[in-house]
């Protein structure tokens, strides 16, 4: 089974069915001249402990979890993997921290603290 590849922050635009509401807002896409595969989107956050990719999605009442590993492996699915993704600022880890706690997850302050911390002493020594 061939897979994608994935990294934390990559976007996935997902196919997740053939329901009425799926199909509607492919309609909807196609309507406005886009490709009409995609009805749905999840931000991939993390590696789980089995190496599984899991992402964030919205679901009815808020968002939830969810293992990406069936998405990586559709043919359907599009990722802005090999995009640029700016993060001169740390705005990827901002942007994962906002994520885990959307779904109550705790996130390790401390440890994203001292990667800032050792970022800057590298900068700073790399002037010298």
């Amino acid at each position: 089974m061939t897979s994608i590849p994935a990294a934390a922050g990559d976007v996935l635009a997902v196919w997740t069915g053939s329901g009425v509401v799926q199909d509607f807002i492919r309609v909807g896409e196609a309507l406005l001249g886009k490709p009409a595969v995609a009805n749905h989107v999840i931000v991939v956050t993390h590696l789980d402990a089995k190496g599984r990719w899991i992402g964030i999605q919205g679901q009815p009442g808020g968002v939830g979890p969810v293992d990406c590993t069936p998405f990586l492996s559709d043919v359907r699915t599009m990722s802005n993997h090999d995009q640029p993704k700016p993060d001169d600022h740390g705005q990827l880890m901002t942007f994962l921290a906002s994520a885990a706690k959307s779904l109550g997850i705790g996130y390790d302050w401390v440890g994203i603290a001292q990667d800032a911390l050792d970022a800057r002493s590298e900068e700073h020594t790399s002037e010298l």
